[in-house]
């Protein structure tokens, strides 16, 4: 449904000096709205890692972000898959080294499940083989621990708004 609005803007006329003409502008609300509501809902961020100590910092570092909530902390990649498919998250980060089931097998698992959700693998050390691994297992983006939590935020932001469009 198309609503009439109306702005006002200042024209020069001629003869008349300064006058206010009213523009009459299509708005589409119901667009507008839903646009509105998908860039405010708070996103809901599933964080995997066998050190509680990165979990707690992952979550900090992700949740002094706006609306983002980290909903649920795994411990490793089997518990990633069970909270992931009970929170149903926007996000999942995963660390490549746990006990159980390391990220790369969790994501592989994950992107079959939940091909629309980004993962984002973290490790210590990055290097071109790893990518490749984690590309293949359905992987977005892979962030090393040693580079400043920005490259993480960032990524999480990137990833998380070409999801929604």
């Amino acid at each position: 449904m198309l609503a009439e609005e109306v702005q006002s803007q200042k024209v020069q006329a001629p003869t008349y000096g300064n006058t206010t003409k009213r523009i009459p502008v299509r708005v589409d609300c119901r667009r507008m709205l839903a646009e509105y509501a998908v860039a405010n809902m708070e996103k809901r961020i599933v964080v995997a890692d066998d050190n509680a100590a990165v979990r707690h910092a992952l979550r900090n570092v992700l949740e002094s972000n706006g609306n983002w909530k980290v909903d649920g902390e795994a411990v490793d990649g089997q518990d990633a898959i069970e909270k992931a498919k009970q929170l149903h998250p926007d996000l999942i980060v995963l660390d490549l080294s746990m006990p159980v089931m390391n990220g790369i097998d969790a994501a592989r698992v994950l992107h079959q499940i939940m091909p629309g959700v980004p993962l984002i693998l973290c490790s210590l050390h990055t290097n071109d083989i790893l990518n490749e691994q984690a590309s293949a297992a359905g992987v977005n983006a892979v962030v090393s621990k040693a580079q400043n939590m920005q490259v993480l935020v960032n990524k999480a932001r990137e990833l998380m708004q070409a999801a929604t469009h």
